[in-house]
């Protein structure tokens, strides 16, 4: 069984390979793709274009010809997913996310560090759970401290206010882009959910229901 990820950035390559390692998925079952250009075209665009949208799909759609799964793992670009949607071996890593939180109370507070993040990270919350009290928040200078590579400050950041929204009562809160879950090395709280472990648990749950347990 392979499970193919579509990254943005290079440093998610050890989030998902630690994801894995905690949920005890054999080493070797990720691959790894990364196109960091695509994240930088959409942050000086403001978003995805429909040409950016294109490569992605495109990008996806040759992961899979080789790969049980496919994960697209930048929250930014969910909107290529979608679109191939029909097909249940490509799929936008913060969807088992949303899914996560929706279920595991509430109000959900959901925290973006990128702002190209926002808009799409809101539509799928949305979409997920249109009933639930939901909050969808930028953590000030968090991403330009990731970009600066001070990824202990940019941790920090996140985990303060994921803190402080539990102490606010949140009854949960979700990390909506995959670089930001180390902070919860840094919180004892149980609902603090993670795109990497949230959709790598679902994804590979659902292979070992397809090809068995020992395949």
């Amino acid at each position: 069984m392979k499970i193919a990820c579509l990254h943005t950035a290079q440093s998610n390559v050890d989030v998902f390979e630690q994801a894995a390692r905690d949920l005890n998925i054999p080493e070797g079952t990720l691959k790894h793709q990364v196109m960091a250009h695509l994240l930088a075209q959409a942050e000086a665009a403001g978003g995805m274009t429909s040409e950016i949208e294109k490569e992605t799909i495109a990008a996806l759609a040759e992961l899979r010809t080789d790969a049980d799964v496919v994960l697209l793992t930048c929250s930014t670009l969910g909107s290529a997913a979608n679109y191939l949607a029909q097909d249940p071996g490509i799929v936008r890593v913060d969807l088992a996310l949303a899914q996560e939180a929706a279920k595991a109370g509430e109000p959900i507070v959901v925290l973006c560090a990128a702002p190209t993040t926002i808009k799409p990270t809101a539509a799928l919350f949305r979409a997920v759970a249109p009933k639930a009290p939901l909050a969808i928040e930028l953590i000030p200078h968090a991403w330009e401290t990731f970009k600066a590579g001070q990824m202990a400050e940019y941790f920090t950041l996140i985990a303060e206010r994921a803190q402080q929204a539990l102490d606010e009562g949140a009854g949960c809160v979700a990390l909506a882009q995959a670089s930001m879950t180390g902070a919860k090395n840094l919180l004892s709280h149980p609902k603090v959910l993670t795109s990497p472990h949230s959709a790598l648990r679902r994804e590979w749950t659902r292979l070992q229901a397809i090809f068995g347990t020992e395949a």
